[in-house]
């Protein structure tokens, strides 16, 4: 499996990473990671491996999503040390994650090519639509070259996977019919409409007798997150019971934006960093789930997965995504304003009995996303690469 990333950090690519693997060992699979010299090893099995290219770029200590044009070295020492462990452990498929990821494992198929490796490409989202919402494709002939590069990339595997059914489209149109495959993300976390720790206010410095808004992501501008800031700023305005919680990282720049508005002082608190293994004690404190996100970049909302796990009711915007996974366990914003989006966060805060009918729609309908049902999907798929 290639990640060409910082594996593991506590962000949504690496725990569909991390998720995978653990469901793909318990089906019987040995699996060995290529990754970059930064990041926790979470595993605790012998048939998962992680190896990590030398630290030569000791000074690189990016663990946050984004660009970095030493990222292209990196890259260059995964492929060195892909084809080294390809030689020595005679791989049946590389499993090659993003679309660098695929450039990569395109890479060290051909080095060896008389071994016939195959060759899956695991897409998260689009390249050049994400690259270019966070900021980094203005110049247009730029943007059309990320653009060639993606439809260039996505032809390389011999089987393709997406998170997402709206970049699964995206991707079979750009694969001009080869197989393309939708797998979607699991629910981690334990399930249950009793799911709070009673501890978990002491532990998360959360407020009681309140009604908790929970956001549990990253904090960058794609996110959605400034409009989330200004939503609950309308919100409490007329509701003073209503209380945000920001959970994930980086927290530098939403603390920038948090002390410009001495509003929030009381009535938000962030959780910075958070451990996605401490995600479900943190959901299970709160009262609703809320994903700023604009569907700009075709990638899955795996947080939303996580709120239904919780049984959390969910506010989300209208997307084909959240359409399949919330069904009547949330609301759906459709016009993408942060009026609408408090709006629909004081219709959940003011009605306790929606909030409860939708808890138990959210934690029902989790139960048919499973990381079993992920990997199963992904072994068929292994099957069926392995007999081309």
């Amino acid at each position: 499996m290639i990640a060409p990333t910082p594996f593991f950090s506590n962000r949504g690519t690496h725990i569909r990473i991390f998720e995978e693997v653990k469901a793909l060992v318990r089906r019987g699979y040995t699996l060995h990671i290529i990754t970059y010299h930064l990041g926790e090893n979470p595993f605790h099995d012998s048939n998962i491996r992680v190896h990590r290219v030398p630290a030569l770029l000791f000074w690189y200590r990016k663990t946050e999503a984004g660009v970095s044009w030493q990222k292209i070295i990196l890259d260059i020492l995964i492929i060195l040390q892909g084809t080294w462990k390809a030689l020595r452990l005679r791989p049946d498929i590389i499993d090659a994650h993003h679309h660098e990821g695929v450039l990569i494992g395109w890479c060290i198929t051909r080095l060896l090519f008389w071994r016939s490796i195959r060759l899956i490409g695991d897409f998260h989202s689009s390249l050049a639509d994400e690259m270019a919402s966070d900021g980094y494709l203005s110049w247009p002939p730029l943007f059309r070259f990320f653009r060639w590069l993606e439809r260039m990339t996505s032809r390389l595997p011999d089987e393709a996977i997406a998170s997402s059914t709206t970049y699964t489209g995206a991707l079979q149109k750009m694969r001009r019919g080869r197989p393309t495959h939708y797998v979607p993300d699991g629910v981690g976390g334990a399930r249950s409409l009793d799911n709070s720790d009673s501890s978990a206010h002491e532990r998360f410095h959360l407020p009681r007798g309140k009604v908790l808004i929970v956001y549990a992501g990253g904090f960058q501008e794609n996110k959605g997150i400034l409009t989330l800031l200004d939503a609950f700023g309308i919100a409490s305005r007329k509701r003073s019971d209503i209380h945000l919680v920001l959970a994930g990282s980086p927290a530098l720049s939403i603390k920038a934006h948090l002390a410009s508005r001495p509003e929030f002082r009381e009535t938000v608190t962030l959780v910075s960093p958070l451990s996605y293994h401490d995600v479900p004690a943190l959901l299970g404190a709160c009262d609703i789930g809320v994903d700023p996100k604009e569907p700009l970049v075709g990638q899955a909302s795996g947080k939303i997965l996580q709120y239904m796990g919780a049984g959390l009711p969910i506010v989300c915007y209208d997307t084909p995504q959240n359409r399949e996974y919330l069904g009547d366990g949330g609301l759906i914003v459709r016009e993408r304003s942060p009026e609408k989006l408090a709006e629909a966060l004081l219709a959940l805060a003011n009605d306790p009995e929606k909030r409860r009918q939708m808890r138990k729609e959210s934690l029902s309908r989790s139960r048919t996303f499973s990381w079993q049902h992920t990997a199963e999907t992904i072994e068929r798929i292994y099957h069926d690469v392995s007999r081309t």
